[in-house]
This record gives structure tokens, C-alpha cells and sequence, in this order.
């Protein structure tokens, strides 16, 4: 680490970090961001827009990276470990997970059809599992510097009741508790296992500055609206070497954000 470099983030370059949910929501953004900022190389998930994550692979490429998409439903039974093996006959062993896969459908629990909230459990949680049990061999092979990092949503850790979130809610909270005890089951490998819960971020593509134009009214307490950006920071920090006595930790990154009541 630097003055000009104090996170170390270039010296995670040529390092493979495998992104699933890159397509979708802040994804997309958060890919740009994290390449602009590192140089590492990218395996895209997609299950649904494959092209978009195409696309993004296309981009990292003309700035120099080298990059490839791996889909599928992350929630059945292979697809992780057929798309790990896809990355290392390409890119090499996995040094990083970033987990931002995940579907969100908003509306009371009663009003839930049995397919929706089987679709918000298995593509949150169980999907986490998948990708964890199916790229921790390399992780440890790391030299201790394997990272894990899921997404969850402002107070899932406290399993704060959400009007209309329940399922959702769910399966955040689950994915911070397998998270939490992976992080304690994996300190002996120097892995590092971490999850950032965003707040209700309404412009999903718009960059810091723009997004701050706008007041984002009193629900936020900082009064303006986030964006990809500040999501990425949390996970340049997350992946960096200056994050490795940081493990089992959730990040609220939320502007102070509650559902109003």
C-alpha cells in the first residue's frame, strides 16, 4: 500500500473475482466501477440478461481486462460449480466472491404465491450457499487473501420488520447468518466473509453526483439519494487488503435509511 494507493486495491490486479447478479439492479455499475478501480479480472453471472452482462464483458475487454460471462440459475444444484469450472479453464482460480444475485418482489406476505416466495428464498439464500460451497476450494488456496461478499438490505442483520418485504427480508437474514458463521468457520484459511446491506436506492444507474441532485426526503437521513457508487466503495474497501482484520461484518450502507411506518 501507498500514499497514492492507501486501500492497495492495485495489487489485487489480474485477481479473479467472480460477480453474480452482474446483469441486474446496481450490478451493472458496480462491475464498471470495480474495474476502473482494481484491474481485476471478471467472471459475469447472469441467469435472465445475459446479453447486458455480454455486453459489460465486452467493455472490460476494450479497457484492457480480460473478462467472460458465466449464467444460470445459481439456485439449482451444479450450475455454481459447472460455472466455476468455466472460470478456471479460462481465467484461472477465483480469489473473490461477489454475491449480488438475488430476485426482490415487493408485496404483503398474504398476497405471496407459494412459486414467489420459494423464487425469493432459493435465488437469495440458497444460491449463496451453492456459490459459496462451490468456489471455497480456491478461496483457499488464496495465501489469505480470499474474500466473500454477500448483499443483503438495510436491517436484515436485526431482522427489522418491513411492511411488504417479509419473504425477502427472510432470505436476507438468513444469508447474513450463513454468512457470519462461514466467516467463523473460514478464519483458518484467511478468508474473509462480509456482507453490505444498501439501503432503498431508487435510481439504479445514476452515478454519486447525479444521484445527489435530487433531495431524497425525510425517510433519508442524509437527505439525499445513493447510488452504485456508494455501493462499490463499501466493496472496494471489502476486497482490499486494508479490510483483512474486517470479517463477519455487515455494512450498512444506507444514508441511515428505515422503511417510513
Amino acid at each position: 500500500m501507498s500514499d497514492t494507493d492507501p486501500f492497495g486495491l492495485r495489487s489485487l490486479e489480474g485477481r479473479v473475482l467472480w460477480v453474480t447478479g452482474a446483469s441486474g439492479g446496481l450490478g451493472p455499475g458496480i462491475c464498471r466501477k470495480l474495474h476502473e478501480a482494481t484491474g481485476l479480472n471478471f467472471a459475469l453471472h447472469a441467469n435472465k440478461k445475459v446479453k447486458l452482462a455480454e455486453q459489460l464483458v465486452d467493455e472490460i475487454r476494450d479497457a484492457g481486462g480480460s473478462a467472460l460471462v458465466t449464467h444460470g440459475d445459481l439456485s439449482k444444484k451444479n450450475v455454481a460449480s459447472d460455472a466455476v469450472a468455466r472460470i478456471h479453464a479460462s481465467l484461472g482460480n477465483v480469489h473473490g466472491l461477489l454475491h449480488l444475485a438475488g430476485p426482490y418482489v415487493r408485496k404483503p406476505i398474504a398476497k405471496h404465491s407459494r412459486a414467489e416466495f420459494d423464487s425469493m428464498i432459493h435465488g437469495n439464500l440458497t444460491s449463496f450457499f451453492e456459490c459459496v460451497q462451490a468456489v471455497l476450494p480456491d478461496l483457499r488456496l488464496a495465501r489469505k487473501g480470499g474474500r466473500v461478499i454477500g448483499m443483503a438490505m438495510a436491517g436484515a442483520q436485526y431482522t427489522t420488520p418491513m411492511v411488504e418485504h417479509g419473504p425477502h427480508l427472510a432470505a436476507k437474514a438468513g444469508l447474513v447468518a450463513l454468512a457470519r458463521t462461514l466467516a467463523l468457520e473460514e478464519v483458518k484459511h484467511g478468508i474473509t466473509v462480509n456482507v453490505i446491506a444498501p439501503g432503498h436506492i431508487v435510481h439504479k444507474d445514476l452515478d454519486r453526483d447525479t444521484a445527489r441532485e435530487t433531495s431524497a426526503g425525510t425517510d433519508h437521513p442524509l437527505g439525499v439519494h445513493g447510488s452504485y457508487e456508494d455501493i462499490a466503495d463499501a466493496i472496494l474497501y471489502l476486497l482490499s487488503p486494508a479490510s483483512s482484520y474486517v470479517t463477519g461484518a455487515v455494512l450498512d450502507v444506507s444514508g441511515g435509511w428505515r422503511q417510513p411506518e
